[in-house]
């Protein structure tokens, strides 16, 4: 049976675009294309900022380029980079994750390379370097501009271009600035739930929903026997093209009733992540209740932020929404109590050790313009700052299972 997670399962809720397109995207890697933009002149980034490089592009202890690649997801992206310069994985670093689905363009840097080639670079197919040179500091998250985005909508319904055109308006206002459908898992999204019982330490649970928890692709079959039977050894024995991670649990666990172990065999950035998804997941519910609206709630600021349109430039009024963190020993207010009753946390006792952050309550799409291909097909582009999500605009002008987006 087919397992399609819906809206709910992010903590998504509700349209407020009235025409609707409908459609798929990501048919395949050339119909969403991602490029990293320039924070300065807000365009297509050729190479780090400027800020980066040392006297030039002598001296710095980080090497600098760009990676191009086309259907190869982030871990193996980095994985084959380390290879190429002879480093560990941890030396390499980027400004974001990109979409494996897709043709991505970005930065990154390695530590001190332990060898040095000469660019351009075809490191496997589908995936190439350029731009070498040298800098002083390390790319991380949110160090771009942004991304710039090219996407193809196929098997549209009753698409115009008037349709197209109202969108561009109507995102003059923004839209809630929701975590997109990738930070959960896609087909399968059990990270912010994995990431919760990691927080609530129960770890017998986590281990459960990792192996079990439902999927819409191949794999359900062996995740519906470990719902039924909880034997390591015969889904060991039957489990055709087992992923690594899988294995490694199944034959610690099969040796040894220690669930807390057995997380400790999982790479410690995947733990990472589905943390942070839940509390991702936690903000999605949170504006899903609150709305858009402009009276501040306790928690919350107004920020004067800037649109930085290359066609048209402008200031909007924002509301910064806070996240929890070790800073806070109750619910600031009345509908983060309702999140947290909702998922079982005690803020004080199990949010302790996340630092202070927080996110806008608005995204406002940069620069959107859409355009009929033909009777059934779309090409869309618009840039959006960086920790926005593309499927968050795609959702509003087409309205479909999240399925057709990831």
């Amino acid at each position: 049976m087919e397992i399609w997670p819906t809206d709910l399962d992010y903590g998504i809720l509700g349209f407020e675009f009235e025409h609707p397109i409908r459609g798929r995207i990501k048919s395949k890697a050339e119909d969403f294309v991602v490029t990293e933009v320039d924070p300065n002149t807000m365009r297509a980034i050729p190479r780090p900022p400027k800020e980066m490089y040392e006297h030039g592009d002598g001296g710095g202890l980080y090497l600098g380029a760009r990676v191009w690649k086309k259907n190869i997801d982030h871990a193996k992206m980095e994985k084959l980079l380390a290879k190429t310069f002879k480093v560990p994985t941890n030396a390499i670093s980027t400004a974001g994750i990109k979409d494996k689905n897709a043709i991505t363009t970005q930065l990154f840097t390695v530590y001190q390379p332990r060898k040095v080639i000469d660019p351009p670079l075809q490191i496997i197919e589908g995936m190439e370097i350029d731009g070498f040179a040298r800098y002083k500091e390390r790319m991380y998250p949110g160090r771009m501009g942004g991304n710039s985005f090219d996407i193809t909508i196929r098997e549209t319904e009753g698409l115009t271009q008037e349709k197209l055109d109202n969108f561009a308006k109507f995102l003059d206002n923004g839209i809630i600035n929701y975590y997109g459908y990738q930070r959960f898992g896609g087909y399968r999204p059990i990270t912010a739930e994995f990431g919760r019982l990691i927080v609530k330490k129960d770890y017998h649970g986590a281990i459960d929903l990792y192996l079990g928890g439902k999927s819409a692709g191949y794999d359900e079959i062996y995740r519906e026997m470990w719902r039924d039977n909880h034997d390591p050894d015969e889904l060991l024995m039957n489990w055709d093209n087992i992923p690594a991670i899988e294995r490694e649990i199944l034959i610690y666990i099969s040796k040894k009733d220690d669930y807390f172990g057995a997380i400790r065999k999982m790479p410690e950035f995947l733990i990472n992540i589905s943390k942070s998804a839940f509390i991702s997941l936690l903000f999605n519910n949170y504006t899903s209740r609150r709305g858009m609206d402009m009276e501040l709630q306790r928690g919350e600021r107004i920020i004067e932020e800037k649109i930085p349109s290359i066609v048209n430039s402008r200031m909007v009024e924002n509301i910064e929404v806070a996240f929890p963190s070790k800073r806070w020993e109750v619910p600031l207010n009345d509908i983060w109590a309702d999140v947290f009753d909702k998922f079982n946390v005690d803020v004080k006792k199990e949010l302790r050790e996340f630092k202070h952050n927080s996110r806008m309550l608005k995204l406002y799409p940069v620069d959107f313009e859409g355009m009929v291909l033909d009777d059934e097909t779309a090409l869309v582009s618009f840039q959006l700052p960086s920790g926005a999500y593309a499927t968050t605009v795609l959702r509003e002008l087409m309205q479909v299972i999240p399925v057709k987006m990831v």
